[in-house]
């Protein structure tokens, strides 16, 4: 009898002591205290969400033109259709660079900005990393590196910035503000038809700005249907009212999603 008791005591010590493999979102329900979390428990928290983007939802903005040599468009990730837990800001400057921006929160509090940009600089191309780690809305601490190339940049280690300048109230919280415009098309990147230009090799819609100094966006346009044939066929009725569609990114592109047939082309008329 003691034996078997002994034995049943051993199985729930090496049990209590190999949980096994941890699944990914684990660290997602961790950490309620966002206000004292630690440098180390915010990338752990950064990375559990890196690793569960596959299972999140996912929503994406368009491919919007800020400037002639600039565009943007802002992936959002939530955790069981909950509050945002991640955005992504992806941004393009004619060529020139390349910056993926990925923002962690919790609780909608925001934690770690990580900030990937590629630069070309006198015909050389140039990586470069820093994160951002934030308490109660206040940059703590500010660590960088940089790379001739993505694998040099992985095997760099981060150096600290001394006296970082932004520790101070939230730099970043006008950036939520504008992901969430960008995200429901409202305020400056609130669109409206512009035209549907054929090329002989692609063709596109064009929205344009709704209030002055407003930006614009490009989508391609695969496989029409029937809200494309009535853009084509009296764009006139179209002009600078607002359409209702869907679209995916792809390669950095805003790319059309048809409607199947069987649905009117007013579906794309948001009245």
């Amino acid at each position: 009898m003691k034996a078997l008791l002994w034995s049943a005591m051993g199985l729930l010590f090496f049990s209590g002591c190999n949980p096994g493999p941890k699944h990914p979102q684990a660290d997602l329900v961790k950490h309620n205290d966002v206000m004292n979390m630690s440098a180390q428990e915010i990338l752990n928290y950064a990375d559990s969400i890196d690793a569960s983007l596959p299972a999140l939802t996912k929503e994406s903005s368009l491919v919007f033109k800020i400037t002639p040599d600039e565009s943007l468009f802002v992936d959002q990730y939530r955790n069981n259709g909950q509050q945002p837990v991640c955005y992504v800001e992806h941004t393009s400057s004619a060529g020139i660079s390349e910056i993926t921006s990925t923002y962690y929160l919790k609780n909608d509090s925001l934690l770690l900005v990580r900030r990937r940009q590629t630069r070309l600089k006198s015909g050389l191309t140039q990586f470069s990393d820093q994160r951002s780690f934030l308490r109660n809305n206040i940059v703590f601490k500010t660590e960088e590196k940089s790379g001739p190339d993505s694998s040099g940049l992985a095997r760099q280690s981060f150096s600290e910035r001394k006296n970082p300048q932004d520790k101070t109230l939230n730099p970043y919280a006008e950036k939520i503000v504008m992901f969430k415009d960008a995200l429901a098309g409202v305020n400056k990147f609130e669109l409206v038809f512009d035209k549907l230009v054929q090329l002989p090799d692609a063709r596109h819609l064009l929205l344009k700005g709704k209030i002055p100094n407003g930006y614009s966006a490009s989508i391609l346009v695969e496989e029409p249907d029937l809200l494309i044939d009535s853009l084509q066929n009296d764009p006139r009725h179209f002009n600078a009212r607002k359409l209702n569609f869907n679209w995916e990114i792809k390669d950095h592109e805003a790319v059309y999603v048809p409607v199947a047939d069987n649905l009117t082309s007013a579906k794309g008329l948001n009245k």
